[in-house]
């Protein structure tokens, strides 16, 4: 009897664990569901939150070619302007420029520069002359703010109607030492035309030589690809060389050459015609003048400045002999 108690009770024990043990069981895969669940909640509030983000594109950074009769159409902004959030946006365009002529205070708003400063992309109407840095802010349905920003740069050149004349023999050469165009974003790169007769029409040093009677102009090209074409600055002047001579005996030699102080000029004909003698610049100015019947001259040419210029003999407006004078 004793040992039917021992295993009843022991039957019952057994019974006890091994409900205690699928009850735990139960207990944890309630638990892992729950985990899972929770897990998977976070993973989709994540996946919400990021795409209810709002990202602005305000596009790449700009040059605008401000040419003398008018800018290109140039129109900033991204493709798409906005990413993430809840369309349709509210777009808004923001910059500020302030600058002071004498007693005079201008100020620019985006407004003043844009076609429009509440679309997507809009276009630069307007030329500051100075680089702007532009913010675009949207904002979604949802009421959610997101901004970007893009530099605006223009480029422009300036210019004026100012020319210069040269008179030169055929022959002869003179510099074109000076353009009409200014400004553009460096290095800056200069062309002339027309190219005839002209040492390098890259340079703005560049010397000319034409046959005839010519007129040169100058386009400049900036680092932007920004380009702008001057009205003639220079006008050269060529006068035909005469065959016409003292006599068909003369001869004239003019040394030494280079020199700094005289040049000694000789002049073997038979003619006792007066000979005019003409130094001239490389700007066509007359410098110094002489007119002798002597054939052997000692001309002092010690205040004249140091340069190239053109030494003219002529007889009764009879052009004799024309050479280039160096002073050192």
């Amino acid at each position: 009897m004793f040992n039917s108690i021992v295993l009843d009770k022991s039957h019952k024990l057994n019974k006890y664990n091994n409900g205690l043990i699928r009850l735990l069981k139960n207990i944890k895969k309630k638990i892992m569901k729950s985990v899972f669940s929770l897990l998977l909640l976070l993973t989709l509030s994540n996946l919400n939150n990021a795409s209810a983000q709002c990202i602005a594109n305000a596009g790449s950074d700009v040059i605008v070619c401000a040419k003398l009769n008018g800018m290109d159409t140039v129109q900033i902004g991204g493709v798409p302007i906005a990413t993430g959030g809840t369309p349709p946006y509210t777009l808004a365009w923001e910059t500020y420029h302030q600058f002071t002529i004498g007693q005079y205070t201008f100020e620019y708003n985006a407004s003043d520069i844009l076609n429009d400063t509440t679309i997507a992309n809009p276009t630069i109407i307007t030329n500051p002359e100075t680089p702007l840095q532009f913010t675009l802010t949207i904002t979604d349905a949802n009421g959610l703010v997101c901004s970007d920003s893009m530099l605006v740069r223009f480029s422009s050149f300036g210019t004026h109607l100012g020319s210069m004349s040269h008179y030169i023999h055929q022959g002869d050469s003179v510099q074109l030492n000076l353009g009409n165009l200014i400004g553009g974003i460096s290095p800056v790169q200069y062309l002339w035309r027309p190219n005839h007769g002209l040492t390098d029409s890259t340079s703005l040093t560049t010397w000319a030589k034409p046959d005839t009677s010519i007129s040169y102009y100058i386009t400049a090209t900036d680092s932007a690809g920004c380009s702008e074409t001057g009205a003639p600055v220079h006008h050269v002047n060529v006068t035909p060389v005469s065959v016409n001579s003292i006599d068909n005996n003369s001869r004239i030699k003019l040394y030494p050459n280079p020199t700094n102080d005289f040049l000694n000029i000789n002049i073997e004909s038979t003619s006792n015609e007066p000979t005019t003698i003409e130094l001239i610049d490389v700007n066509g100015r007359i410098i110094k003048t002489l007119s002798t019947t002597e054939k052997r001259i000692k001309w002092n040419l010690e205040k004249i400045a140091k340069g190239s210029y053109l030494c003219k003999l002529s007889n009764n407006s009879n052009l004799i002999k024309t050479q280039r004078i160096i002073i050192e």
